[in-house]
């Protein structure tokens, strides 16, 4: 599932597509339509060729099939819209709290300054550490600020992820985790799972180039670590590899990480 190249052989992958599927057909039944061209693109008669059960060629063209109406299947549930986009949704303001500091500083209690250096992930887990962007933001000083409604949310930014070629495993992200933690413990401090999909140019051909931002929810993480008094003065983050990288595939996160509240 980590490969474009091999992704469609993983049937998590078709339960994946699936619930695009699922998720495209709300959408149209609560009223959004199909695009019918871009670029000059006519995508309703666009047509691809698939393969029949008797292994005949079958060209299918998207307009036919892009009405779930009429297909034989239909859905037990289909998701709910979410609220109305406002000028606030559409373009959040993030206010950086924490960044990571560069490397042999010797503590996150002073504010961070230039350009964060890079985080270069290997075989065996990294730990970073985040500095607040001013004294005030230290985690803990706000940590019963955290729990209370309309706090907003605060999300882990990885900045500028790339890799020369897919490193073919995942990466376990955790927030302020302790060391010889047990699976328990690691559970709480869980933040989520960075994957390479469509990063490194063996993974998408080519077609992608360049890193890319990747974003974590980290507003239950770090309201369970503050309602136990586990948001230390110093916040650290960590990334543990599911497995070895791929050989010279150099998974990296170039522009550092940081804490954002929108």
């Amino acid at each position: 599932m980590g490969a474009v190249p091999t992704a469609a052989g993983d049937p998590v992958f078709w339960l994946h597509h699936c619930n695009i599927d699922r998720i495209w057909a709300a959408w149209n039944a609560s009223g959004g339509k199909n695009p019918t061209a871009t670029n000059g693109k006519d995508w309703a008669n666009t047509s691809f060729v698939f393969a029949s059960p008797q292994g005949q060629r079958v060209e299918i063209a998207i307009g036919t099939i892009s009405d779930t109406a009429a297909l034989p299947y239909k859905y037990d549930t289909l998701p709910g819209l979410p609220p109305g986009p406002t000028l606030a949704s559409a373009a959040p303001q993030m206010n950086v709290l924490l960044k990571s500091v560069q490397p042999g500083a010797a503590t996150a209690l002073s504010s961070p300054s230039g350009p964060a250096a890079a985080i270069v992930l290997g075989a065996t887990p990294v730990k970073t550490i985040l500095a607040p962007t001013t004294p005030q933001n230290r985690l803990s000083q706000f940590a019963t600020s955290i729990q209370t409604a309309g706090a907003g949310q605060f999300v882990l930014l990885l900045r500028d992820v790339q890799a020369h070629v897919n490193p073919n495993t995942a990466y376990q992200v955790f927030l302020n985790l302790p060391e010889n933690a047990t699976d328990e413990i690691q559970d709480s401090h869980y933040v989520g799972l960075l994957n390479f999909f469509g990063i490194g140019t063996q993974a998408n051909h080519g077609t992608h180039g360049g890193g890319r931002d990747i974003e974590f929810d980290a507003t239950d993480v770090l309201k369970r670590l503050g309602a136990v008094s586990a948001l230390q003065n110093e916040t650290t983050v960590t990334l543990a590899p599911v497995g070895a990288p791929a050989a010279s595939s150099m998974p990296t996160i170039s522009g550092g990480i940081e804490l954002v509240r929108r």
